[in-house]
Order: C-alpha cells, then structure tokens, then sequence
C-alpha cells in the first residue's frame, strides 16, 4: 500500500498582501516590504506590508510567515497578520515597547485576543468603530491639573471616594513610563497635589508620588 504523502500550500506573505489589498474596497492602499510600525517603514527581513487609511483611520499590517508553535494559534492561512491601529494624526491602540499589534487577522479567534478578526471586512468594521468610540470618550475626557492624563467625568467622585477611605489610586500610561499614585498619606519622595486637582476631587490634601512603569 502506498503513503500518499500529504502537503499544505502556505500562502506567501506577499500574495496575501495582494489578495487583502483587492478586499479592501474604499480604503487607501499602500504596500511595501519590510516592517510599518503605523508611523513610518523601514525595510528589513522577509516582511511585507500594508497600509490601509480611510476617514482619519488608518492600519498598517505586518505580514511575516508563522514558523514557531507559539504563533501559529494566532495565524491567518500560515501567516502572521499583525495590524497597528492610528488615528487622527498618530493617536494609537499600540503600546509600543510593550504590544506587538493593535488587531491582528487570525484563522480562529483567540479568546485571549479581543482584537483578531477572521476575515478583513470584520476587522476594518471593528477598528474603525474603536476609533470612533475613543474620539467620542475624548470629547468628555477631562485633563488632571499637574498630571499628564485624561479622565472621565464619573471618574472624580469615584476617585475621591476611595481616597477618603484611606485607598490610593493609581494611574499608569499605556505604555512604558511614569505612573503616579495618589494618597491622602504623605510617603517618601510625594509631593502635594496641585490646589487644581484637590478642588476638583474636593479632598485635601492629596500627595502624588511617582514610579516608573514598565
């Protein structure tokens, strides 16, 4: 009896740079080899990209082949299809230094993963919404006197509630950076608060302490 040995086609990362492109119906194309970081290119290694923008939105795919183990449970046909979301002139949902991609295109979808999509349509769909719902938080995001962050509305009386039991809040960036804690206790190396930030959480006093975050 003889073995019929059996083979699987993998689609090249630049013949589906190809076939995504013609799937892409109004949105802008651009294409390239190497690697998008949703910013700029550069080109290096086996990679290929591609860039599409539409409305202010805008998703660079990087496309490279799924060799390990590890990877193949977030692959597309054989491939790794890693997106970076960007928009509005560089707003991003990549943490860069700590996530690889914003959105990725995956065979099956990865519990573990909110943001793979199993075909193109669903992905541009579902990021541009992303998009939209961040625009409009922006638009009701308050800034935090003497600290490089936004909130909410509903997050002050939130936060001052857990300062007058004694709680300290915390706030990270999305990335790498600097954290601040927030207390009503002093502690080693905190500051006072600006009269700004105390006024509106109506808690005084409030000390600030800072700590790297990565």
């Amino acid at each position: 009896m003889t073995k019929t040995k059996k083979t699987t086609r993998k689609t090249t990362a630049k013949a589906m740079v190809a076939r995504l492109a013609k799937q892409a119906g109004e949105w802008a194309v651009e294409t390239g080899t190497g690697y998008h970081d949703g910013t700029s290119a550069w080109s290096e290694g086996d990679a290929e990209w591609l860039r599409l923008t539409h409305d202010g939105v805008a998703i660079a795919f990087n496309l490279t082949v799924a060799k390990e183990s590890w990877d193949r449970p977030y692959s597309f046909e054989g491939l790794l299809v890693e997106g970076h979301t960007t928009f509005d002139g560089g707003r991003s949902f990549t943490r860069h230094g700590v996530d690889t991609c914003s959105c990725r295109l995956a065979t099956k979808k990865s519990e573990y993963d909110e943001h793979s999509y199993q075909s193109l349509a669903a992905l541009l769909e579902g990021e541009t919404a992303r998009c939209v719902a961040a625009r409009e938080r922006a638009k009701t995001a308050v800034a935090l006197p003497g600290l490089p962050f936004t909130r909410q509305p509903e997050w002050f009386p939130q936060t001052a509630a857990r300062l007058r039991e004694g709680r300290i809040v915390t706030l990270t960036p999305a990335g790498f950076g600097t954290g601040f804690h927030l207390s009503t206790r002093r502690s080693p190396g905190s500051v006072r608060a600006t009269d700004g930030l105390e006024l509106m959480l109506d808690v005084a006093p409030v000390y600030v302490s800072s700590f790297d975050h990565d």
